[in-house]
């Protein structure tokens, strides 16, 4: 996750800044150095979440992949045994 953030400025040109790599400030209140403590918390909670929900993505593909390489192997021993039971029966007469 990039952690980048956009805003549209008053005078219409666009900025992008990144809570993690913004300059710390000694001139900032205490509130306001605390709350982008608490920001770049959340951003970077936030951004281990979006990784595992890619990770949970990932491994679900690799199954999905899996079972449908189960079906194809399925279909095809159900087609040889079809014409295995075709010839038998014509074999026999049937």
């Amino acid at each position: 996750m990039s952690g980048s953030h956009y805003a549209s400025a008053p005078d219409g040109d666009d900025y992008t800044y990144d809570l993690r790599t913004l300059p710390a400030c000694t001139a900032w209140p205490e509130q306001a150095k605390a709350q982008l403590a608490a920001l770049r918390v959340e951003v970077e909670r936030l951004a281990l979440r979006v990784d595992n929900a890619v990770d949970a993505v990932k491994v679900t593909a690799l199954r999905v992949n899996r079972l449908e390489e189960i079906v194809a192997a399925q279909r095809a021993a159900i087609e040889r045994l079809a014409d295995a039971l075709t010839v038998l029966n014509l074999r026999s007469g049937v």
